[in-house]
Order: C-alpha cells, then sequence, then structure tokens
C-alpha cells in the first residue's frame, strides 16, 4: 500500500468496508438532533421517526379588527363636499365645462352645443372620433356640480369639415332645403 493508505487505513471507499450490521451509531452529541443522520445512512430502526416541526400554525391566521367601528367613516378627501343645501348654478356649470372644453388641445369644440338644465348637462353636435365623444362627455362628469350627462354627439361624416361660423352652419343645412 501507499503512505496514504498506511497514515488512513480506514479512509472512505479503501479497502474492505464493514457490514453495515457491524458498524455501531455514534453516540448521540449533546445539543444535536439524534435522529439526524441515522434514517439517511440506515442506522435507524423502522419504527423510529425523527421528530416533525411545526413552523407555522396548523390553525388559520385570525384578522385583527378594531374592536369599535367608527360611527361614521370619514373621507380621506373633503373635495366635492360643500355646505349643506349648496347647488351650483346651471350657469357656472355651462361656463365652467365651455372653458374646460376650450381649453383642451384635443378636442374640436366647435360643432359641439353644451345645453345645462339644473345639474343635467346635455352634450348635441358632432365630432370626429368615438373617442372625442368619450373624452367630452368625461370632461362634462368632471365638473363640479353635475350629476348627468346625456352625450347626443353623433360622428361627424368622413370627408366633412367642422363649420367654424354660424353661416357656414347653415349654409350646410341650407342646400337640403332647397
Amino acid at each position: 500500500m501507499g503512505e496514504y493508505e498506511d497514515r488512513y487505513p480506514e479512509a472512505y471507499g479503501r479497502g474492505e468496508e464493514p457490514a453495515q450490521e457491524d458498524r455501531k451509531a455514534p453516540p448521540p452529541r449533546q445539543g444535536h438532533d439524534r435522529f439526524a443522520l441515522r434514517g439517511r445512512f440506515g442506522l435507524g430502526a423502522a419504527t423510529e421517526r425523527p421528530p416533525t416541526w411545526d413552523h407555522a400554525p396548523s390553525e388559520r391566521a385570525h384578522i385583527i379588527e378594531p374592536t369599535a367601528q367608527p360611527d361614521r367613516p370619514r373621507p380621506l378627501d373633503y373635495r366635492g363636499i360643500g355646505p349643506r343645501g349648496y347647488v351650483r348654478s346651471p350657469e357656472r356649470i355651462y361656463e365652467d365645462l365651455c372653458d374646460r372644453l376650450t381649453e383642451n388641445p384635443f378636442i374640436d369644440a366647435s360643432d359641439i352645443t353644451v345645453s345645462v338644465t339644473g345639474s343635467e348637462v346635455r352634450l348635441a353636435g358632432s365630432v370626429d372620433s368615438p373617442i372625442v365623444a368619450r373624452q367630452v362627455e368625461v370632461i362634462a362628469r368632471q365638473v363640479s356640480g353635475v350629476s348627468w350627462v346625456h352625450n347626443d354627439l353623433r360622428l361627424r361624416p368622413a370627408g366633412e369639415a367642422p363649420a367654424t361660423s354660424a353661416r357656414q352652419r347653415t349654409d350646410r343645412v341650407a342646400p337640403a332645403g332647397r
């Protein structure tokens, strides 16, 4: 044998290995699990089972709720909550909506008619696309004091230019009546 085998005769894989039955289990060390390696190497008895570990409680987690519910939920934002009995006038709603449509760079409001009755808004006229019609409706709903929006906007026929003055609108209608 070589020098290594002379120094370490019981090294793993060297020479004759004793049978499983001939080996003795090492004595359990203090602080270590005595079942840790037995089952892995076939040293443990068939009835001997390692202890089971409970990493989480077997019950479902309970939701912790406050003991007393508040009388009424407090909104985080008081925007839109005005003084008791306040109703915005139709004239102010009309002005606000017309200003918003005028200032929007993506909406051609030249063929849109806005009428306000109480807190209800009616949109009529024609627009270039369904997206613009929906955007006008969304803008109208965002105006403070509006409770309902009636969207009667129609799509403008392809190739037809929007009327920019009252005279052009009447000229467009007049040939149909002649």
